[in-house]
């Protein structure tokens, strides 16, 4: 793909909802774009520190990213995975933000020159939060295909099943703990979980196809 000059170079995601993203009033595409990946984002800036307000802010900055792409857009399966760009893009911003209040900062202190404009670079500051965004990120996107996974399969099972899948394989109880809390049978369980287990696990490889 030949993206339009940038610092965040584009990568390729699904390539319908993008290419639908080339058309600015497609608003069903991008409520899709958002539903997809806006509260990623949003975690992952909680995640590695910054309040509401700021991550909110760097939702709509990543969504205006991408929107700055979307003219030139050309699909390229060679260039790499949305998931990795996204991130990129998610992490530049919140050092952004981190590197602002860093400079807030120097301006509210009297310090000698030199060290004022250490400070006021946020290199430290920013060096640390990209380390740390980078496990955040890869932690809360499995957490994220989970739940969407969890969410596709609601309907496919009864309540309890989904229940005790949650209980044992997201919330980590044991198998005693489950069948003394829910007055089960050990096969019952193990059925279940093994049955829930399968769907989510076809639905988590798919939906990494799909949004990675």
């Amino acid at each position: 793909m030949s993206p339009a000059p940038s610092n965040d170079d584009f990568l390729p995601t699904r390539s319908s909802l993008l290419s639908r993203l080339q058309h600015a009033s497609d608003a069903a595409g991008w409520r899709e774009f958002v539903d997809n990946y806006g509260a990623l984002v949003f975690q992952v800036c909680r995640r590695s520190g910054l309040q509401r307000q700021e991550a909110e802010e760097v939702v709509q900055e990543t969504i205006t990213a991408v929107a700055r792409q979307m003219p030139l857009f050309r699909y390229d399966r060679d260039k790499g995975s949305f998931k990795a760009w996204l991130g990129r893009v998610t992490r530049n911003h919140i050092a952004d933000h981190y590197a602002e209040r860093s400079r807030d900062a120097a301006r509210r202190v009297e310090l000698p020159e030199a060290q004022r404009d250490a400070i006021a670079s946020g290199g430290a500051v920013v060096a640390g939060v990209c380390e740390e965004m980078e496990v955040a990120w890869e932690s809360e996107w499995r957490q994220h295909i989970l739940d969407r996974a969890l969410r596709l399969v609601h309907g496919q099972f009864p309540a309890r099943a989904i229940q005790i899948f949650q209980l044992s394989t997201v919330q980590g109880w044991s198998v005693e703990q489950i069948a003394a809390a829910l007055s089960l049978s050990r096969p019952q369980i193990y059925l279940a979980r093994h049955r829930v287990g399968r769907v989510v696990k076809q639905e988590i490889a798919r939906l990494r196809k799909e949004l990675e």
